[in-house]
């Protein structure tokens, strides 16, 4: 299994740091890459560019659309493919820490692990019409397969997470770059999640193993983690204080996020500020628990 990611200019560099010694400290092992734009590497700082180096392959290369600058990610995962000679390729978002590491067990017909969206948004079904564009655009037959998004629980036509993406497909990154770019050219309205929209489309063509929030653990949408979590995706450096585990919290000093965790308060207080909001909780809990007993006996 190869791990690769795109580095990005500030304050994406920072993150791409955090994740390459998150995932090192796990295993020395796993080839692991992480793609800088050629565009963009002057904007890197160089203290980022040199430990990068002593921990990962750093591969440069050209930002495959230029006007859509998240298209570098997907060109991370062609240039993965290529150089690797292992079975199975994770593209990984920056955002994200590894706490254990995931395993992408492909059966013969299955050849991608995606999760589906937090929330539905773009991915709801009274986007019909946008979504038959697509796949009009894209020559694909429209799917019937429906999914169900993981935080509002909202039926949705496939459309996933692009957080992390597990191929054994030898072509399938190549497919999904050249969709973005088909989609990117051709739709009245492109937004900042066209890859999002292709990798959709383009997903009905390969058996998929779904993955869960285990793999691809949104912290934005909740407070705490739980302790089979393996991939935490952060997201802002704002959303740490929501994690209220002394296990994890050693994790983010090991790998140099501790002053993002606690800014000016110490552990022993965001501890005291969890241990206030489960008692809340409970007691709210009690509280609905007795008014639904009361209603029925009146």
């Amino acid at each position: 299994m190869t791990y690769v990611f795109a580095v990005g200019p500030p304050p994406f560099s920072r993150k791409a740091l955090f994740l390459a010694r998150s995932i090192r400290r796990l295993t020395n092992d796993r080839t692991v890459m992480a793609f800088v734009a050629q565009s963009e590497r002057d904007l890197i700082p160089n203290d980022v560019m040199a430990e990068l180096g002593s921990l990962v392959t750093v591969v440069e290369g050209q930002i495959p659309i230029p006007s859509y600058p998240l298209s570098a990610k997907i060109a991370a995962m062609v240039e993965a493919r290529r150089r690797s000679q292992d079975d199975t390729v994770v593209l990984l978002d920056t955002d994200m820490i590894l706490l254990a590491e995931p395993s992408f067990n492909h059966s013969h017909d299955e050849a991608l692990s995606v999760k589906p969206v937090d929330l539905s948004g773009r991915g709801g079904l009274q986007h019909r019409e946008f979504w038959e564009q697509v796949y009009d655009i894209l020559d694909i037959a429209f799917p019937e397969r429906r999914l169900t998004s993981t935080i509002d629980r909202e039926p949705i036509f496939p459309y996933w997470n692009a957080g992390v993406v597990a191929s054994s497909d030898p072509s399938f990154a190549r497919e999904w770059l050249d969709a973005t770019r088909r989609l990117y050219r051709t739709l009245e309205d492109p937004d900042r999640f066209v890859d999002q929209v292709a990798l959709g489309a383009i997903s009905t063509k390969y058996g998929i193993s779904v993955i869960n929030e285990r793999d691809n653990y949104p912290l934005t949408h909740h407070f705490g983690v739980p302790a089979d979590v393996r991939i935490l995706h952060y997201h802002r450096y704002a959303h740490l204080h929501r994690v209220p585990n002394p296990r994890i919290w050693q994790v983010l000093a090991d790998i140099g996020l501790a002053g993002h965790l606690w800014g000016h308060r110490s552990p022993a207080h965001y501890h005291a500020v969890v241990r206030s909001l489960w008692h809340v909780s409970k007691r709210a809990a009690y509280l609905r628990a007795a008014d639904s007993y009361d209603s029925g006996r009146e």
